[in-house]
């Protein structure tokens, strides 16, 4: 366990308290660690400091008021600071000898995750999934020309029909989206994501829903007469 000295500046604390007792160390050993302390009367616990401050296993002590200088100083900027224009101000107010002064961020994000979905080419595979669903049905639809038809000749008309074509997609891709989703109910333990794999599911749905309409607006706008003519 270290005992450190730090300035009021740096742990406001230090001017109610005769000791700061690092978040590592807790509140249960309070008693005990007043006495290592050495003369203090009075100590806190304090919350659990970023990395640059490594006290958390420790007890931090105020500096006496006549030490003017020290062999390392930790200044700590507030969240999001400019760390390269606060650092010139922080060395214009201080006295430095022998070395540099330099400083680093607690926290750093070492990969940016909105880039990194954006590059993966795996993103489209919900939209490719769905396309190849609406080929598939378009394929369907195409064997089907005598069935439209028969439809039309009957008297039904253009939107009636796509009315019929359009429901059947939207329960081809809602059976796809159901299988996906029993699917992930049955392996919920072994996606890290089952939320994100439910989305993939709805996106590839929406783009079954989408990529086959053409196909259906294809079949209506064709003339009876000729459908009748493919059988």
């Amino acid at each position: 366990m270290h005992i450190y000295r730090a300035s009021v500046t740096l742990f406001p604390g230090l001017e109610r308290y005769d000791a700061l007792i690092g978040s590592v160390l807790g509140a249960d050993n309070r008693p005990a660690l007043i006495g290592i302390a050495g003369g203090a009367r009075s100590a806190a616990v304090l919350p659990k400091q970023p990395r640059g401050l490594d006290v958390n296993t420790g007890i931090v002590l105020p500096l006496s008021p006549n030490v003017r200088e020290g062999e390392a100083c930790i200044v700590q900027f507030s969240e999001n600071a400019d760390i390269t224009g606060q650092t010139k101000d922080a060395a214009l107010s201080l006295s430095v000898s022998e070395s540099s002064l330099g400083a680093n961020t607690s926290l750093e994000a070492v990969t940016n995750p909105v880039m990194d979905y954006l590059t993966r080419t795996e993103r489209f595979l919900p939209v490719a999934l769905g396309t190849i669903g609406a080929l598939l049905s378009g394929v369907v639809l195409r064997a089907r020309t005598s069935e439209f038809s028969t439809y039309r000749l009957s008297g039904t008309s253009r939107a009636v029909l796509f009315s019929i074509i359009s429901c059947e997609q939207l329960i081809v891709s809602g059976i796809f989206f159901m299988s996906t989703a029993l699917s992930l109910s049955v392996l919920y333990s072994t996606f890290v994501s089952p939320v994100a794999m439910l989305l993939t599911a709805v996106a590839a749905s929406a783009a079954w829903c989408v990529a086959g309409a053409p196909f259906a607006l294809g079949q209506i706008a064709r003339d009876p007469i000729t459908q009748a003519k493919e059988r």
